[in-house]
């Protein structure tokens, strides 16, 4: 058995193992990335397995030597303290952990003047995604998505459970790749939602109740993440420099963002700037409600 050392396994990591045990199954294999799928039924959690040098997301267990897998076919076991997958043995207790939830609240004059920051910074930025395009023409807009984008906002400012969960359910799934676009516009909306609203709960549950069923086991693993409140670091770094004086380090932190997958990251970032302008504008924006 060839053992890997961990060197560094992300808190929401740990959160979502305790207490699981059972079969390991590869969802995804890219060069720098292994994605598993960690138990089963209600009891499973996603793990990203990469080497050091990258940045952490929220599943994120960091180890060393790499590789550790070249095959998708290879099952694998964990007993509630070491993951097997084939040849290789990782022990998960007692790494040391990355904190990857998100805490950062301030005043809403400051939420407002980060939002206007960033969405002003994101149009001089290139990007290869039309929701992003779309919000930063209009950050208020709610003719996109489908029309689920006017459904979502008025849940959205009501706060209201039903409406929350449709307007999930009109976005879920919609789009190509590893995460839809609509996955990751949800992400996005979620993490607004976080660092804006002082009682979050309802609506990211919500959100993540109408998206179930409607995608990937793998991108729901995100919206789960983001729903409790916990992102990648480069998220962590540009909520962090959010409110600099500096443009180049807000710029920095954009584009390191929206350099997440093909477009996955600029999605996102759509979805944060047009839920927090929905949330913190929702005085100046009409909603219709029937």
């Amino acid at each position: 058995m060839m053992k890997k050392s961990v060197l560094r396994i992300a808190s929401f990591a740990t959160d979502c193992l305790a207490g699981i045990a059972g079969p390991v199954r590869v969802l995804a294999i890219f060069p720098r990335h292994v994605y598993l799928l960690v138990g089963q039924g209600a009891e499973r959690t996603m793990l990203i397995i990469s080497p050091s040098g990258g940045g952490m997301t929220p599943y994120s267990v960091v180890v060393d030597p790499w590789p550790i897998i070249q095959s998708s076919d290879e099952d694998g076991w964990f007993d509630g303290r070491t993951l097997i997958l084939g040849s290789v043995s990782i022990c998960l207790e007692g790494a040391p952990s990355w904190p990857s939830g998100l805490s950062v609240r301030h005043a809403e004059y400051r939420q407002r003047a980060m939002f206007a920051l960033l969405t002003e910074d994101a149009r001089n930025l290139s990007h290869h995604s039309d929701y992003l395009a779309f919000v930063l023409d209009d950050p208020c807009r709610l003719d996109l998505l489908g029309g689920g984008a006017n459904i979502l906002a008025c849940g959205l400012v009501m706060r209201e459970k039903e409406m929350l969960i449709e307007g999930a359910r009109c976005l879920a799934g919609l789009g190509m790749g590893l995460t839809p676009a609509g996955d990751d516009f949800l992400c996005g909306v979620m993490m607004a939602v976080r660092i804006i609203l002082p009682v979050p709960n309802l609506v990211c549950d919500s959100l993540v109740l109408g998206a179930r069923g409607n995608t990937t086991t793998l991108s729901l693993s995100f919206m789960e993440a983001a729903a409790c409140g916990h992102a990648s670091e480069d998220w962590h770094k540009l909520i962090a420099v959010g409110f600099s004086r500096t443009v180049t380090l807000r710029q920095r932190a954009l584009c390191a963002v929206i350099a997440h997958g093909f477009s996955s990251g600029a999605d996102t970032l759509a979805g944060f700037l047009w839920g927090g302008w929905q949330l913190l504008h929702s005085r100046e924006t009409y909603c219709m409600t029937q």
